[in-house]
């Protein structure tokens, strides 16, 4: 019908117009026409792939709306594998601390058509009351974690049930190899991998990288463990600390803190066993302190070791009477005999002849009276009188009236006995620690033979170690509780050095609160740290001599 009517309106038009000029407009109306029928074509040809793509997303929501909750896959991320921390690891490298792959599960509850039916898998699955479960998906949120770290097998269950709004996400988890023995050392981390404590925390605040080399040795540390969990038991004690440390550069191969606790299951931990007695916990060390005051002595020239002191009555100063724990079968000792027997009144007498400004120039320049350098934030810092008098002078001689950590006291001994020569305590293995000289060589060696003399003649002959040459000062401290200094509350340690002809290590222990009628440091820790040197000698390849 359309070419008749174009028919009739060619011939009309030729009998009006010029024929040439009526051909040329229909030539550009046909041309129009075949420019349409194209331009319609290629709509249609791209309209077709977005009707099927309409189609396809119609019929797939249609079947999500119709197919059971039970047959949704559940989500699991694909990314990469999340950046794990660096690895600790002690002096040998022995891996102490390290991350390996884990799964957590989380939810989305804004997409959750049937949050009972998620709760009762859940629960299920994970062996977790549904209560829990149903607290934690009741609000409306788009992520909420349900459980951190699940093992593999519950991983795949909770694949298999394929329930929608329930996430699995590839994570990194900390763990400790040996659970307990390092666990105020290392400190541990967050369930987001932030360092909470220990060296943990250290190497997070000063943006560590690589892997930490620690200066501990576990063979070592595990010795030191075992001797102290063992007296403690004896004794029924509250508490022991232990320490090792090499004194020729200061650093620490064992740093043990009881009661610890398990780092891979510290949520069960309470708080008195996250406590670090070694570098956190500060004490008046009792006659340990005296190892201090008479070297403090000998070398400001104040004092010589043949000097002698009438100990033949108690030392009286102000409105305070000073005592000793035994009476002296002589009323008139030497400087060396009152560091062996452990007199109070004569290590008095000492420390008035050199008087209260060397005295703190002593303590001052043994680190006594200042904070630790060590590589973790548990710290404690030294606690003493603003006003340092006379009282304050007697007391502190014979370690009361000054508190300090173990490491305090085992750093400063170090340097003592070290020719002299101290370096700071350190838990990382190969740092390079500048040594600065307390006191002279000669008053190094003076020592040596006071702490050699300690052992074989005096309070500390329980921890003699035949082929060891130790030398040692023992300690026995009543304990501040409620204001008051309690007898039934005591401190009983002991400092020990090998070989004492040339040293190596310093060994300290302390057993808080032990029981029974005789607690000095000479009958309960001099014992344990003859036989933590026993036991130790051998590994840190020291051969036993003929004496």
């Amino acid at each position: 019908m359309r070419s008749s009517v174009a028919s009739n309106l060619r011939r009309f038009l030729v009998g009006k117009f010029d024929v040439d000029h009526v051909e040329q407009i229909f030539d550009r109306f046909e041309l129009r026409n075949e420019t349409l029928r194209r331009s319609k074509r290629r709509l249609v040809c791209a309209a077709i792939p977005f009707v099927a793509f309409f189609i396809i997303i119609t019929f797939r929501l249609i079947t999500l709306t119709a197919v059971p909750h039970e047959e949704i896959k559940t989500a699991v991320s694909n990314d990469a594998q999340p950046k794990g921390r660096f690895a600790i690891l002690d002096r040998n490298g022995e891996i102490l601390a390290t991350d390996i792959a884990t799964v957590s599960l989380s939810a989305d509850t804004t997409v959750m058509s049937n949050p009972e039916l998620v709760i009762e898998k859940v629960s299920t699955i994970l062996h977790d009351d549904d209560k829990r479960i149903r607290r934690l998906l009741s609000p409306k949120k788009k992520f909420i974690w349900i459980k951190r770290d699940i093992t593999p097998a519950e991983a795949a269950e909770i694949k298999e049930v394929r329930l929608k709004g329930l996430h699995l996400t590839q994570e990194v988890k900390r763990v400790y190899p040996h659970n307990n023995l390092l666990s105020h050392i290392l400190g541990y981390v967050d369930p987001d991998g932030k360092g909470i404590s220990g060296v943990e925390r250290y190497a997070d605040i000063f943006g560590v990288q690589g892997d930490v080399k620690l200066s501990v040795d576990i063979r070592v540390q595990n010795i030191v463990r075992e001797e102290i969990l063992h007296q403690m038991e004896k004794y029924d004690a509250a508490a022991g600390v232990g320490i090792v440390m090499d004194v020729r550069n200061g650093e620490i191969l064992a740093a043990v803190s009881l009661p610890d606790f398990d780092l891979n299951n510290r949520s069960q931990a309470a708080n008195y066993q996250k406590f670090n007695r070694v570098t956190l916990g500060v004490y008046e060390m009792g006659s340990v302190f005296k190892l201090f005051t008479v070297a403090s002595a000998i070398d400001s020239g104040k004092v010589s070791v043949e000097d002698t002191y009438d100990v033949s009555q108690p030392f009286v100063i102000g409105r305070y009477k000073v005592n000793d724990m035994y009476k002296s079968r002589s009323p008139v000792l030497s400087v060396r005999d009152i560091f062996a027997q452990s007199s109070n009144v004569g290590m008095a007498k000492i420390a008035m002849d050199l008087g209260k400004d060397i005295q703190l120039e002593y303590f001052e320049r043994m680190d006594l009276l200042s904070d630790l350098g060590l590589e973790i934030p548990e710290r404690g810092f030294p606690i003493f009188p603003r006003e340092w008098g006379n009282s304050t002078v007697a007391t502190a001689s014979y370690g009361y009236g000054v508190a300090v950590t173990p490491v305090h006291v085992v750093q400063a001994a170090a340097g003592l006995v070290n020719d002299g020569i101290m370096h700071d305590a350190t838990l990382i293995f190969g740092k390079e620690t500048e040594g600065r000289r307390v006191v002279s060589s000669e008053t190094s060696r003076k020592v040596r033979q006071l702490l050699r003399f300690a052992v074989e003649r005096g309070t500390g002959k329980r921890a003699n170690v035949k082929g060891y040459s130790v030398g040692g000062k023992t300690g026995s401290a009543e304990k501040v509780i409620d204001g008051r200094y309690r007898k039934d509350a005591n401190l009983a340690s002991f400092l020990g050095i090998f070989p004492i002809s040339e040293p190596k290590y310093a060994v300290m222990v302390m057993i808080d609160e032990p029981k029974g009628s005789k607690i000095t440091g000479g009958v309960v820790s001099a014992p344990v740290v003859g036989r933590i040197i026993g036991r130790i000698a051998p590994i840190l390849s020291i051969a036993p001599v003929a004496e």
